[in-house]
């Protein structure tokens, strides 16, 4: 599901991208502004994702074949296009090869970590506890929702470099990804 305010932002169309494992929702919207009438308007491309879990190499080559099928889609789109790609990616390093692969240009995209870590190993390191999102318990409660502990950063918002921009349309508010 997609949360936008539409009073800033447009519904365009909804599309999804198959994968093995499971299916990326896309979301195309609309910047309302009062250029709009003449039919000038800025796009924002939305890719909602959970990536395939777990700590196996299987695990980690489907997430990296899940990335792909993304890279490609991202390659169509037009330069200048404003992307977010955001969901539980799974990740648990910086190094993994689909993360890697998510910062790779793909045509004329190219997405960006907000907070900048760099190729880092973050899982179970205390000092990443600020960016960690996986579920606080650490067992399943009645057999219901997930367990696991708070030692991962799996949901993660990557944006494409002109978002990061200062004087962008559309941009990410600095000090507001947390």
């Amino acid at each position: 599901t997609l949360y936008y305010d539409h009073h800033k932002l447009g519904f365009k169309r909804q599309a999804q991208l198959i994968t093995q494992v499971r299916d990326i929702n896309v979301y195309d919207l609309f910047l309302r502004t009062p250029q709009l009438t003449d039919g000038d308007t800025t796009f924002l491309t939305v890719y909602a994702l959970h990536l395939k879990a777990g700590t196996t190499e299987s695990d980690r080559q489907s997430r990296l074949t899940m990335v792909n099928v993304l890279r490609s889609h991202l390659a169509g789109l037009p330069a200048g296009r404003s992307v977010i790609v955001a969901g539980d990616m799974n990740l648990y390093s910086g190094q993994e090869p689909a993360f890697t692969a998510l910062l790779q240009p793909a045509g004329a995209i190219t997405l960006q970590d907000p907070l900048d870590l760099g190729d880092v190993d973050w899982a179970y390191q205390s000092s990443f506890a600020s960016i960690y999102t996986q579920s606080t318990r650490t067992s399943s409660l009645f057999g219901e929702g997930s367990g696991g502990g708070i030692d991962d950063r799996f949901d993660v918002a990557l944006l494409s470099s002109d978002l990061l921009a200062p004087s962008a349309p559309v941009r990410l508010v600095e000090g507001s990804y947390r």
